[in-house]
């Protein structure tokens, strides 16, 4: 359901292998010419493309100064800060990616596809599994 603009400049594990073929045919001299003119025109599509760029974030990234990217305070400040204000254990953690699917979340995926349940049961069963991560986060 992706929008056909934004497809065009991305690509997956699929599209990925079909770039490293174009690109060992090329190597071994048998460009594809259509390819690589669609994927060019992709990345001009991009980089024109006003859903990537904008004037006012190009003004204000060019109005940078080199003082602009140091901090007001030191670390220790900002540490001291922080601890007063999420009281943190002396090592902090989080979960980086994905937390693992429960049972219960596979049962009521296997029942969705298997059209056991409605999509709504369905979203509203992944919103609770969510809410209770979140919770554990």
């Amino acid at each position: 359901k992706l929008d056909s603009e934004i497809k065009s400049w991305l690509a997956f594990a699929a599209q990925k292998v079909v770039e490293v073929n174009a690109l060992a045919k090329a190597l071994a001299g048998q460009k594809d010419e259509a390819y690589f003119a669609a994927n060019t025109a992709a990345q001009a599509s991009r980089r024109s493309s006003p859903r990537v760029t904008n004037e006012e974030v190009q003004k204000a990234a060019a109005a940078l100064r080199g003082s602009d990217h140091r901090r007001a305070t030191n670390v220790s400040a900002r540490l001291d800060a922080q601890q007063k204000k999420l009281n943190l254990p002396v090592l902090p953690t989080t979960t980086i990616g994905s937390f693992p699917q429960t049972v219960e979340l596979r049962r009521v995926r296997r029942e969705y596809k298997a059209k056991k349940i409605s999509e709504d049961e369905y979203v509203s069963a992944i919103k609770e599994e969510i809410s209770k991560v979140v919770k554990i986060q």
